[in-house]
């Protein structure tokens, strides 16, 4: 998949599914069961243990089915590591320049966590594709933040729930972030291996962006 494709995809899709697991065989059963409940967009984070065999895995499994996402990621050497093994986007929870040069240089997507004014626009002149809006404190937040810069996408992630996201969309979010096992409320799920609540669960949050991203006519 194309850089450009990699980013329509998040935007058309608007929602991207965290995961945080204890274990890699618990990432990557949830993953799998958030892409079994629809979901196109995927994120599995450093703080992951065996990271990488979960990217690769993935990557692998699914190849250009699903937008697969590294998040937390800190260092050059772990945006290096990701990007071996498989990831087509890098997401930080903060704007550190060379992760972004780094991610820029491979042809990947790069989504730098920011702030501030200051930080977004910085970011934005590195050449970031999209902004993470961390922590966001809600739709009022994006809305603010988007006066000034209308043109920079905008991904918000903190504030989450399933009834927020329709006015995340109506002020102008380029795409939301919802963490599985914090927004969407799973952890116990998660750690049960329930995986088919986490199935529907996720089939649930994107029947809800499915109405107002592509809205039917009568």
């Amino acid at each position: 998949m194309q850089k450009a494709d990699i980013i329509k995809c998040i935007g058309e899709e608007w929602l991207s599914f965290i995961m945080r697991g204890r274990t890699a065989e618990q990432s990557l059963a949830t993953v799998e069961a958030l892409i079994d409940g629809g979901a196109k967009v995927v994120e599995v984070t450093f703080t992951t243990p065996d990271i990488c065999r979960v990217l690769q895995t993935l990557a692998t499994r699914y190849g250009e089915e699903i937008v697969l996402v590294a998040g937390t990621v800190l260092t050059t050497e772990q945006a290096r590591m990701a990007l071996d093994h498989g990831a087509q986007v890098i997401v930080s929870p903060n704007c550190y320049p060379p992760v972004v040069q780094l991610t820029l240089e491979a042809g990947k997507v790069s989504v730098p966590g920011c702030l501030s004014p200051t930080e977004i626009a910085d970011a934005w002149r590195m050449g970031a594709d999209i902004i993470k809006l961390f922590p966001c404190a809600g739709p009022d937040h994006v809305r603010h933040i988007r006066a000034p810069f209308p043109d920079i996408r905008l991904l918000p992630a903190g504030s989450m729930s399933l009834d927020c996201l329709p006015a995340y969309h109506k002020v102008g979010a380029f795409a939301v972030v919802a963490s599985v096992t914090g927004a969407m409320q799973l952890d116990e799920a998660v750690q049960s291996g329930r995986f088919t609540e986490v199935s529907k669960v996720a089939r649930a949050w994107l029947t809800v962006v499915r109405e107002f991203t592509f809205p039917t006519t009568t």
